[in-house]
């Protein structure tokens, strides 16, 4: 801009020796080593809570209902200078740990198979789906099939939904229910008013595909019955088919997502062997969780934390994983972003962030949410930074 276009210009030579001591003398900028400011601890803000909570533990945590809305500062609401910590946003911190991981964590080890179906899930002959709705007026016939992998007892629970207009109808009809066209119960019904009924049976039953059916047909007692209309009617619905088992606990499997956070098949049951064990599952999980490799000491106290719940009678190894895993979710090494430094080079004057540092700034950067193992495996082996440009691709 200056000097005017008609005056005598600056030689290249003479702007870059311009430019350099801008940069030297008056913003004292080491241009060769450029001082990059101290790394500020940042807390996760909600929508970095919510992401971090769903990638680590595999629940939608609505943060943005349950935590106040965030400082900002800049008009952004990652600003580490800008984001406060209140006594209410910390009771809110341990109270959605508790929440979160009594969700995420089931507190056994096996459970019993079960598989629910709903009434929309039964059909008719035809095909067509014929669970819910049906009124006592129309006889009609609803069909679930479903397939039995292991022989063994098996507990089948049917319930049923007996409803009606607000006004009375006389209407009666009878529900006869078939396994495999051998009769379970039959049962004569009339108006109810929102009534649920549960018809549960225990049988053996083999290997293979099975077929339940519920069968409606329309009572007449001789007197005359009003037709159903839009006003007045009575129903019937099948709100939910459950069969649960094999009843013996050698067929029971682990709950969904169990290997989420345990990796054997299960427990020890030496005290050692489960306090080995223990330190192996909190290890894993903080560094998942603290976006970085933690302490000994810090594991050892987890360690504690669960081992005081589970040595307790009748508790389960998982309820003191559980609980430790809460302690991780409220630590201020999981709800901030606190940065290590690596050794100062003797040719620089400032340290390199680690990399565990820059897995995270590079993952919250982009994706707002914790380092994937992708990350976290480059950070432990010290290869992130050179493969950065990669990483970021």
């Amino acid at each position: 801009m200056m000097p005017p276009r008609d005056c005598e210009r600056p030689s290249p030579d003479e702007k870059r020796s311009l430019v350099q001591w801008i940069y030297s003398d008056v913003f004292q900028v080491q241009v060769a080593d450029p001082f990059p400011g101290t790394a500020p601890i940042r807390r996760l803000n909600r929508r970095e809570y919510r992401n971090t909570i769903r990638d680590l533990m595999k629940v939608d945590f609505n943060a943005e209902v349950v935590f106040p809305p965030d400082d900002t500062g800049f008009g952004f609401d990652n600003v580490s200078e800008a984001m406060s910590l209140s006594p209410m946003l910390i009771e809110k911190y341990l109270q959605s740990a508790k929440v979160i991981t009594s969700e995420a964590v089931l507190r056994t080890t096996w459970i019993m198979p079960s598989t629910t179906w709903k009434g929309k899930d039964f059909t008719a002959a035809e095909g067509s789906e014929n669970g819910t709705g049906m009124r006592h007026n129309r006889p009609q016939t609803a069909r679930k099939h479903f397939t039995i992998k292991n022989a063994g007892d098996y507990r089948i629970t049917l319930r049923e939904k007996l409803d009606g207009s607000f006004e009375f109808n006389p209407g009666r009809y009878r529900i006869v229910c078939t396994l495999d066209d051998q009769e379970l119960y039959s049962a004569d019904h009339k108006w109810e008013e929102d009534k649920f009924v549960d018809n549960v049976f225990q049988m053996r039953l083999p290997p293979g595909s099975h077929a339940i059916s519920v069968q409606l047909t329309t009572l007449k007692d001789g007197e005359k019955e009003e037709e159903d209309s839009e006003d007045r009617f009575v129903s019937y619905e099948i709100v939910s088919f459950k069969v649960d088992g094999p009843l013996d606990e050698s067929l029971w499997k682990h709950p969904d997502d169990y290997s989420l956070f345990f990796h054997r098949d299960e427990p020890p049951a030496d005290v050692i062997g489960r306090r080995q064990y223990a330190l192996e599952i909190i290890e894993r999980f903080a560094t998942k969780a603290f976006r970085r490799p933690p302490s000994v000491l810090t594991c050892e106290r987890l360690a504690a934390i669960a081992e005081s719940i589970y040595q307790q009678p009748g508790a389960s190894f998982e309820s003191g994983i559980e609980k430790a895993m809460m302690a991780v979710l409220a630590s201020p090494e999981f709800l901030f972003r606190v940065e290590d430094s690596e050794t100062l080079d003797e040719r620089s004057q400032y340290p390199f962030v680690d990399q565990y540092a820059l897995a995270s700034r590079l993952s919250y950067f982009l994706w707002s949410t914790m380092p994937d193992q992708e990350l976290l495996d480059l950070a432990f082996k010290g290869e992130l930074r050179s493969k950065l440009g990669m990483q970021v691709e």
